[in-house]
Protein backbone atom coordinates (compact mmCIF):
# COMPACT_ATOMS: atom_id res chain seq x y z
CA UNK A 1 0.00 0.00 0.00
CA UNK A 2 1.79 3.26 -1.08
CA UNK A 3 1.19 5.25 2.16
CA UNK A 4 -1.21 7.86 1.65
CA UNK A 5 -3.02 6.82 -0.62
CA UNK A 6 -6.96 6.27 -0.76
CA UNK A 7 -8.19 2.88 0.60
CA UNK A 8 -11.84 3.59 1.88
CA UNK A 9 -13.03 5.05 4.38
CA UNK A 10 -12.81 2.27 6.86
CA UNK A 11 -9.09 0.60 5.96
CA UNK A 12 -7.44 1.14 9.63
CA UNK A 13 -9.83 -1.63 10.55
CA UNK A 14 -7.66 -3.60 9.13
CA UNK A 15 -4.85 -2.62 11.09
CA UNK A 16 -4.12 -5.29 13.76
CA UNK A 17 -2.71 -3.16 15.88
CA UNK A 18 -5.78 -0.65 15.97
CA UNK A 19 -8.06 -3.78 15.78
CA UNK A 20 -6.62 -5.33 19.10
CA UNK A 21 -7.15 -2.01 20.55
CA UNK A 22 -10.55 -0.43 19.50
CA UNK A 23 -12.12 -3.96 19.91
CA UNK A 24 -10.92 -3.24 23.90
CA UNK A 25 -12.79 -0.23 23.92
CA UNK A 26 -15.83 -0.86 22.12
CA UNK A 27 -16.62 -4.76 23.24
CA UNK A 28 -16.13 -6.07 20.11
CA UNK A 29 -15.21 -9.35 19.87
CA UNK A 30 -11.64 -9.54 17.04
CA UNK A 31 -11.94 -11.94 14.97
CA UNK A 32 -9.23 -13.06 12.10
CA UNK A 33 -10.59 -14.85 9.46
CA UNK A 34 -8.51 -15.44 5.95
CA UNK A 35 -6.07 -12.66 6.91
CA UNK A 36 -9.37 -9.91 6.92
CA UNK A 37 -10.50 -8.45 10.95
CA UNK A 38 -14.10 -8.48 11.65
CA UNK A 39 -15.82 -7.27 15.21
CA UNK A 40 -17.98 -8.88 15.96
CA UNK A 41 -21.28 -7.07 18.24
CA UNK A 42 -22.94 -8.98 20.94
CA UNK A 43 -26.43 -7.73 22.93
CA UNK A 44 -27.93 -8.89 25.91
CA UNK A 45 -30.19 -11.67 25.57
CA UNK A 46 -29.53 -12.02 21.59
CA UNK A 47 -26.43 -12.97 21.65
CA UNK A 48 -23.76 -12.31 18.41
CA UNK A 49 -25.51 -9.99 16.09
CA UNK A 50 -23.70 -8.29 13.30
CA UNK A 51 -20.22 -8.79 12.33
CA UNK A 52 -18.59 -5.87 10.71
CA UNK A 53 -16.22 -6.11 8.06
CA UNK A 54 -14.49 -3.34 6.51
CA UNK A 55 -12.18 -4.25 3.96
CA UNK A 56 -12.08 -2.25 1.12
CA UNK A 57 -8.16 -3.06 0.25
CA UNK A 58 -8.98 -6.95 0.29
CA UNK A 59 -12.76 -6.19 -1.79
CA UNK A 60 -10.69 -7.37 -5.17
CA UNK A 61 -10.12 -10.91 -3.99
CA UNK A 62 -13.64 -11.80 -2.89
CA UNK A 63 -15.58 -14.97 -5.05
CA UNK A 64 -18.90 -16.63 -4.90
CA UNK A 65 -16.75 -19.07 -2.64
CA UNK A 66 -15.89 -16.41 -0.07
CA UNK A 67 -18.94 -15.26 -0.03
CA UNK A 68 -19.89 -18.71 0.46
CA UNK A 69 -17.86 -19.15 3.21
CA UNK A 70 -18.43 -16.24 5.19
CA UNK A 71 -22.29 -17.09 4.92
CA UNK A 72 -21.27 -20.67 6.50
CA UNK A 73 -18.69 -18.95 9.11
CA UNK A 74 -21.74 -16.81 10.31
CA UNK A 75 -24.49 -20.09 10.71
CA UNK A 76 -21.98 -22.26 12.58
CA UNK A 77 -21.17 -19.69 14.72
CA UNK A 78 -24.28 -18.60 15.59
CA UNK A 79 -23.94 -14.60 14.34
CA UNK A 80 -26.89 -12.95 12.96
CA UNK A 81 -25.65 -10.92 10.12
CA UNK A 82 -22.68 -9.70 8.82
CA UNK A 83 -22.43 -6.26 7.01
CA UNK A 84 -19.48 -5.70 4.59
CA UNK A 85 -18.40 -2.05 3.33
CA UNK A 86 -16.14 -1.74 0.34
CA UNK A 87 -15.40 0.93 -1.80
CA UNK A 88 -15.58 -1.36 -5.05
CA UNK A 89 -18.73 -3.33 -6.20
CA UNK A 90 -18.36 -7.06 -5.29
CA UNK A 91 -19.37 -9.10 -8.06
CA UNK A 92 -19.84 -12.08 -7.19
CA UNK A 93 -22.03 -11.21 -4.28
CA UNK A 94 -26.05 -11.32 -5.40
CA UNK A 95 -27.32 -9.03 -2.78
CA UNK A 96 -27.96 -5.64 -4.32
CA UNK A 97 -25.76 -3.46 -1.97
CA UNK A 98 -26.73 -0.28 -0.10
CA UNK A 99 -24.64 2.76 -1.67
CA UNK A 100 -22.83 5.41 -0.21
CA UNK A 101 -19.81 7.25 -0.50
CA UNK A 102 -17.57 9.69 1.13
CA UNK A 103 -15.22 13.01 -0.34
CA UNK A 104 -11.57 12.98 -0.03
CA UNK A 105 -9.84 15.84 -0.14
CA UNK A 106 -6.24 15.80 -1.89
CA UNK A 107 -3.79 17.53 -0.15
CA UNK A 108 -1.13 17.79 -2.28
CA UNK A 109 -2.53 20.46 -3.67
CA UNK A 110 -1.21 23.93 -2.95
CA UNK A 111 -2.86 25.89 -0.01
CA UNK A 112 -4.61 28.11 -2.44
CA UNK A 113 -5.69 25.78 -4.63
CA UNK A 114 -7.19 23.77 -1.88
CA UNK A 115 -9.05 27.16 -0.51
CA UNK A 116 -10.30 27.78 -4.26
CA UNK A 117 -12.07 24.01 -4.51
CA UNK A 118 -14.29 24.91 -1.67
CA UNK A 119 -17.79 26.18 -2.50
CA UNK A 120 -18.25 29.81 -2.63
CA UNK A 121 -20.42 29.79 0.49
CA UNK A 122 -17.98 27.89 2.45
CA UNK A 123 -14.87 30.43 1.67
CA UNK A 124 -17.43 32.89 3.11
CA UNK A 125 -18.30 31.17 6.09
CA UNK A 126 -14.23 30.70 6.90
CA UNK A 127 -13.53 34.03 6.23
CA UNK A 128 -16.76 35.27 8.54
CA UNK A 129 -15.31 33.19 11.64
CA UNK A 130 -11.67 34.84 11.24
CA UNK A 131 -13.10 38.39 11.18
CA UNK A 132 -15.13 36.97 13.87
CA UNK A 133 -11.42 36.16 15.56
CA UNK A 134 -12.43 32.27 16.45
CA UNK A 135 -9.28 30.23 16.88
CA UNK A 136 -8.81 26.52 16.51
CA UNK A 137 -6.25 23.88 18.43
CA UNK A 138 -6.27 20.08 19.15
CA UNK A 139 -7.71 19.25 22.22
CA UNK A 140 -5.29 18.26 25.17
CA UNK A 141 -7.24 18.01 28.18
CA UNK A 142 -9.82 15.44 29.14
CA UNK A 143 -11.77 18.48 30.47
CA UNK A 144 -12.45 19.88 27.25
CA UNK A 145 -13.07 16.41 25.71
CA UNK A 146 -16.21 16.42 27.76
CA UNK A 147 -17.14 19.27 27.14
CA UNK A 148 -17.37 18.69 23.67
CA UNK A 149 -19.13 15.17 24.47
CA UNK A 150 -21.63 16.65 26.29
CA UNK A 151 -22.65 18.97 23.10
CA UNK A 152 -22.12 15.63 20.61
CA UNK A 153 -24.51 13.37 22.59
CA UNK A 154 -26.95 15.70 23.20
CA UNK A 155 -27.38 16.73 19.49
CA UNK A 156 -27.01 12.37 19.02
CA UNK A 157 -29.96 12.14 21.71
CA UNK A 158 -32.05 15.00 19.91
CA UNK A 159 -31.67 13.68 16.37
CA UNK A 160 -32.19 9.96 17.49
CA UNK A 161 -28.95 8.62 15.86
CA UNK A 162 -26.67 5.86 17.98
CA UNK A 163 -23.42 7.07 19.11
CA UNK A 164 -20.47 6.02 20.96
CA UNK A 165 -19.89 6.58 24.53
CA UNK A 166 -17.99 8.61 26.28
CA UNK A 167 -15.68 5.41 27.28
CA UNK A 168 -15.08 4.78 24.15
CA UNK A 169 -14.38 8.31 22.45
CA UNK A 170 -11.76 9.35 25.33
CA UNK A 171 -10.03 5.87 24.60
CA UNK A 172 -9.52 6.62 20.84
CA UNK A 173 -8.46 10.13 22.08
CA UNK A 174 -6.36 8.72 24.40
CA UNK A 175 -4.21 6.38 21.98
CA UNK A 176 -2.61 7.45 18.75
CA UNK A 177 -5.17 6.86 16.64
CA UNK A 178 -7.82 9.72 17.74
CA UNK A 179 -7.57 13.60 18.10
CA UNK A 180 -9.81 16.15 18.22
CA UNK A 181 -9.50 19.93 16.80
CA UNK A 182 -12.22 22.64 18.49
CA UNK A 183 -13.40 26.27 17.45
CA UNK A 184 -13.04 28.49 20.00
CA UNK A 185 -14.48 32.08 20.65
CA UNK A 186 -12.88 34.08 23.44
CA UNK A 187 -11.96 30.70 24.66
CA UNK A 188 -15.16 28.84 24.63
CA UNK A 189 -15.06 25.64 23.07
CA UNK A 190 -18.26 26.32 20.32
CA UNK A 191 -17.31 23.43 17.94
CA UNK A 192 -15.09 20.14 17.34
CA UNK A 193 -14.36 17.49 15.02
CA UNK A 194 -13.31 13.93 15.87
CA UNK A 195 -10.59 12.39 13.48
CA UNK A 196 -9.11 8.91 13.02
CA UNK A 197 -5.74 8.82 12.22
CA UNK A 198 -4.55 6.06 10.23
CA UNK A 199 -2.61 6.19 7.01
CA UNK A 200 -4.78 9.28 6.78
CA UNK A 201 -6.96 11.44 8.60
CA UNK A 202 -10.97 10.42 9.00
CA UNK A 203 -13.66 12.83 9.88
CA UNK A 204 -15.33 10.85 12.11
CA UNK A 205 -17.49 12.99 15.06
CA UNK A 206 -18.72 16.51 14.81
CA UNK A 207 -21.08 18.48 17.04
CA UNK A 208 -21.47 22.55 17.33
CA UNK A 209 -22.79 24.36 20.84
CA UNK A 210 -26.22 25.39 19.16
CA UNK A 211 -25.60 28.97 20.39
CA UNK A 212 -22.72 29.27 18.48
CA UNK A 213 -23.66 27.61 14.95
CA UNK A 214 -24.46 31.56 13.58
CA UNK A 215 -20.32 32.02 13.91
CA UNK A 216 -19.98 29.54 11.18
CA UNK A 217 -17.48 27.17 13.29
CA UNK A 218 -17.90 24.09 11.43
CA UNK A 219 -16.79 25.48 7.92
CA UNK A 220 -14.08 27.36 9.87
CA UNK A 221 -12.95 24.16 11.43
CA UNK A 222 -12.53 21.70 9.04
CA UNK A 223 -10.38 24.22 7.13
CA UNK A 224 -7.76 24.29 9.59
CA UNK A 225 -7.92 20.92 10.16
CA UNK A 226 -7.00 20.21 6.27
CA UNK A 227 -4.09 22.49 7.30
CA UNK A 228 -2.89 20.83 9.96
CA UNK A 229 -3.15 17.64 7.86
CA UNK A 230 -1.65 19.26 5.14
CA UNK A 231 1.41 20.21 7.76
CA UNK A 232 1.62 17.03 8.87
CA UNK A 233 2.28 15.76 5.26
CA UNK A 234 -0.47 13.67 5.22
CA UNK A 235 -1.32 13.39 1.52
CA UNK A 236 -5.15 12.88 1.82
CA UNK A 237 -8.66 13.92 4.29
CA UNK A 238 -11.51 11.89 4.29
CA UNK A 239 -14.63 13.33 5.60
CA UNK A 240 -15.78 10.06 6.32
CA UNK A 241 -19.31 9.53 4.85
CA UNK A 242 -21.86 11.06 2.45
CA UNK A 243 -25.46 10.62 1.23
CA UNK A 244 -26.91 10.20 -2.07
CA UNK A 245 -29.55 12.40 -1.18
CA UNK A 246 -28.58 15.68 -2.34
CA UNK A 247 -30.55 17.25 0.02
CA UNK A 248 -28.86 15.29 3.38
CA UNK A 249 -27.26 18.67 5.28
CA UNK A 250 -23.79 16.72 6.34
CA UNK A 251 -23.50 15.66 2.99
CA UNK A 252 -24.05 18.86 1.63
CA UNK A 253 -21.71 20.53 4.24
CA UNK A 254 -19.00 17.84 2.84
CA UNK A 255 -18.92 18.57 -0.96
CA UNK A 256 -19.03 22.34 0.09
CA UNK A 257 -15.18 21.48 1.87
CA UNK A 258 -14.00 20.51 -2.31
CA UNK A 259 -12.83 17.10 -2.21
CA UNK A 260 -13.78 14.56 -4.84
CA UNK A 261 -16.65 12.08 -3.97
CA UNK A 262 -15.76 8.52 -3.76
CA UNK A 263 -18.43 5.56 -4.05
CA UNK A 264 -19.15 2.98 -1.21
CA UNK A 265 -21.15 -0.24 -1.62
CA UNK A 266 -22.21 -2.09 1.94
CA UNK A 267 -23.31 -5.45 1.67
CA UNK A 268 -25.68 -7.80 4.31
CA UNK A 269 -25.01 -11.34 4.72
CA UNK A 270 -27.92 -13.17 6.38
CA UNK A 271 -26.29 -15.58 8.77
CA UNK A 272 -27.66 -17.77 11.37
CA UNK A 273 -31.46 -18.22 10.38
CA UNK A 274 -33.27 -17.99 14.04
CA UNK A 275 -30.88 -15.40 15.19
CA UNK A 276 -31.20 -12.96 12.35
CA UNK A 277 -34.91 -13.24 13.06
CA UNK A 278 -35.19 -12.69 16.77
CA UNK A 279 -32.74 -9.50 16.21
CA UNK A 280 -35.26 -8.30 13.22
CA UNK A 281 -38.27 -8.82 15.35
CA UNK A 282 -36.22 -6.82 18.53
CA UNK A 283 -34.90 -4.11 15.73
CA UNK A 284 -38.76 -3.67 14.98
CA UNK A 285 -40.17 -3.65 18.56
CA UNK A 286 -37.35 -0.84 19.43
CA UNK A 287 -38.75 1.48 16.77
CA UNK A 288 -42.36 0.70 18.92
CA UNK A 289 -41.08 -0.01 22.33
CA UNK A 290 -38.73 2.53 23.67
CA UNK A 291 -38.43 -0.20 26.80
CA UNK A 292 -36.94 -2.76 24.55
CA UNK A 293 -33.94 0.16 24.06
CA UNK A 294 -33.99 0.17 27.72
CA UNK A 295 -33.64 -3.07 28.50
CA UNK A 296 -30.18 -3.23 26.83
CA UNK A 297 -31.67 -5.79 23.93
CA UNK A 298 -30.13 -3.47 21.40
CA UNK A 299 -27.03 -1.74 23.35
CA UNK A 300 -23.42 -3.66 22.91
CA UNK A 301 -22.55 -5.60 25.98
CA UNK A 302 -20.18 -4.78 27.96
CA UNK A 303 -18.50 -8.31 28.44
CA UNK A 304 -15.78 -9.82 27.00
CA UNK A 305 -13.20 -7.12 26.39
CA UNK A 306 -10.60 -9.24 24.98
CA UNK A 307 -9.67 -10.46 21.29
CA UNK A 308 -10.54 -13.82 20.63
CA UNK A 309 -9.84 -16.53 18.05
CA UNK A 310 -12.03 -18.14 15.37
CA UNK A 311 -11.77 -21.51 18.09
CA UNK A 312 -12.88 -19.37 20.88
CA UNK A 313 -16.00 -18.00 19.35
CA UNK A 314 -16.53 -21.15 18.37
CA UNK A 315 -17.01 -22.54 22.07
CA UNK A 316 -18.36 -19.10 23.67
CA UNK A 317 -21.82 -19.14 25.16
CA UNK A 318 -24.01 -16.50 22.77
CA UNK A 319 -24.88 -14.94 25.65
CA UNK A 320 -21.43 -13.79 26.47
CA UNK A 321 -21.50 -11.84 23.17
CA UNK A 322 -19.96 0.86 13.04
CA UNK A 323 -20.84 3.43 16.81
CA UNK A 324 -22.33 5.71 15.40
CA UNK A 325 -23.27 9.38 13.91
CA UNK A 326 -23.69 9.99 10.73
CA UNK A 327 -20.12 9.84 9.75
CA UNK A 328 -20.24 6.47 12.20
CA UNK A 329 -17.79 3.44 11.64
CA UNK A 330 -18.30 -0.28 13.31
Amino acid sequence: MIPGEWKGTWSIYQDRQFGDYYAQISGRVLISLEGLLMYVARKPLLGFTTAYLFSPEASASFSAATYDRLRGFLRSNGIARMVVHTNMPLLSFSHRPTLGGTFVIDLRRAEQELYNLMQGRSRTAVRKAQKLGLQAARVTHEQELRQWYQMYATTAKQRQFAYLTYAQVRGLWDSPWGALFAAYQDQTLVAGAFLLLGLYPVYLLGATHPAYRNLSPNNFLQWEVILWAKAQRYLRYDLGGASDDPKHGPTRFKASLGGTFHRSFSYLIEGNRLRYAALKAAEACSRRLPLVTFLGLLEPSATSLRTRTLGEISSAEPSDMPWTTSNRGP
